[in-house]
C-alpha cells in the first residue's frame, strides 16, 4: 500500500459575521412599509444574512485537511489509510503510526480548542489501537473521524459531507470524483484500503464474471455508495456516468449473477470527472488487477 505522508497547513480564508439592517417604515425585513406623511417612497436596501465569523487558522487547517476545494488527495483521505494499514501492518511499525499521528496533531495546533481536541482523538486513535492490528476497533476510529467532521463543517464543504450533512443534489462533482476514485473503503464491507474502482473489479469483475452468493452483501454496499452518490451530486454529466457504472451492479442485484464487469463503464466516469473540472486523474488499469487489486490502493489514483 502507498501512503502519502499527511501534510501540515497554515493559512485562511474568512467569513464575515451575520448583519440584517432594518429601515424605518418596514413591517418585516424585506417588505415595505406605509407610506411617509410627505408622500415620498420608502427605499428599502435588504442585505444577504452571511456565515458567522470563524477563526482563520481553524478554517484554513479544517479546508486543507478535508482538501477543499479541489480535493485532490485530501488529507483525510490519508488519515483513513491509515486506518487501513492499521489492520493490516498494526503493531509492526511503531513509528510510521506515531509520526502520522503528531502530524495530524500539528496540522491542526493553531486552531480553536473543539476542533483541536477532535482532532487529537484521531490521533489518538492511529497512534495507540493501530497496535492491534487486525483487531483495531474501526467503527471507534470513523466515530473519531466524524466527530472532526462535525467540528469542521462550518469551514468545510467536504467536512459537512463526511459528517453527514449535506443537500440532496448539492454535493459537488469534484469531491463524488474524489471519492470515487481515492477514497479508501475502511468503512465498507471491503474493510481495507483499495478504493471504490478497486473493488468494484472484485465485486462484479473487471470485464465480467459470475458473481456467488455469498458477495451479494459487498456488491450491495458498494451499489448503495453509488445510488448515494448519484442522489447527491450536482452534475449532470457526473450523475449519468455513475448511473452507467451502477448497471452491472443492479443487474447482479436483480437476479443476473453473470455479470458484465465494470471496467468499460468507468471510462465514461473517468471523462465525466474531467469534463467537471476534477484535477485528479481516475487512472485505471488496462488489465485485470486479480482479486488483490494490486496497484489501485488508496491515494494511487490520484495522480500524485
Amino acid at each position: 500500500m502507498t501512503l502519502s505522508r499527511i501534510l501540515r497547513p497554515f493559512a485562511a480564508f474568512g467569513a464575515a459575521a451575520l448583519l440584517v439592517l432594518g429601515a424605518a417604515g418596514c413591517d418585516a425585513i424585506g417588505q415595505k412599509g406605509g407610506e411617509p406623511a410627505d408622500g415620498s417612497t420608502v427605499k428599502v436596501t435588504k442585505v444577504g444574512a452571511k456565515k458567522p465569523k470563524t477563526d482563520p487558522a481553524t478554517e484554513y487547517a479544517c479546508t486543507q485537511f478535508f482538501g477543499d476545494p479541489d480535493y485532490v488527495s485530501p488529507e483525510y483521505f490519508q488519515a483513513i489509510a491509515m486506518g487501513a494499514s492499521a489492520l493490516e501492518i498494526g503493531g509492526t511499525n511503531e513509528y510510521l503510526f506515531q509520526s502520522a499521528a503528531e502530524e495530524l496533531r500539528g496540522t491542526f495546533e493553531e486552531s480553536t480548542e473543539d476542533v483541536k481536541g477532535a482532532a487529537d482523538a484521531v490521533a489518538d486513535w492511529i497512534e495507540t489501537e493501530s497496535a492491534k492490528g487486525k483487531d483495531a476497533d474501526t467503527d471507534a476510529f470513523k466515530g473519531a473521524l466524524e466527530g472532526l467532521a462535525s467540528a469542521c463543517a462550518p469551514m468545510s464543504v467536504h467536512a459537512t459531507w463526511a459528517s453527514g450533512g449535506g443537500e440532496k443534489g448539492k454535493k459537488p462533482a469534484k469531491l463524488v470524483c474524489a471519492e470515487l476514485a481515492t477514497r479508501p473503503q475502511l468503512f465498507t464491507e471491503y474493510r481495507n484500503g483499495n478504493v471504490f474502482t478497486s473493488n468494484s473489479f472484485k465485486a462484479v469483475g473487471f470485464y465480467g464474471k459470475h458473481v456467488p452468493e455469498s458477495d451479494l452483501p459487498k456488491v450491495r454496499n458498494l451499489n448503495d455508495l453509488l445510488q448515494n452518490e448519484i442522489d447527491n451530486v450536482d452534475d449532470e454529466g457526473v450523475k449519468n456516468a455513475l448511473i452507467e457504472v451502477q448497471e452491472p451492479f443492479r443487474s447482479v442485484l436483480d437476479g443476473d449473477r453473470d455479470s458484465s464487469g465494470s471496467r468499460k463503464k468507468l471510462d465514461g466516469f473517468g471523462a465525466a470527472c474531467e469534463a467537471a473540472g476534477y484535477e485528479g486523474a481516475v487512472d485505471l488499469p488496462a488489465e485485470d488487477p486479480g482479486e488483490t487489486g494490486e496497484g489501485t490502493e488508496g491515494g494511487e489514483l490520484a495522480g500524485e
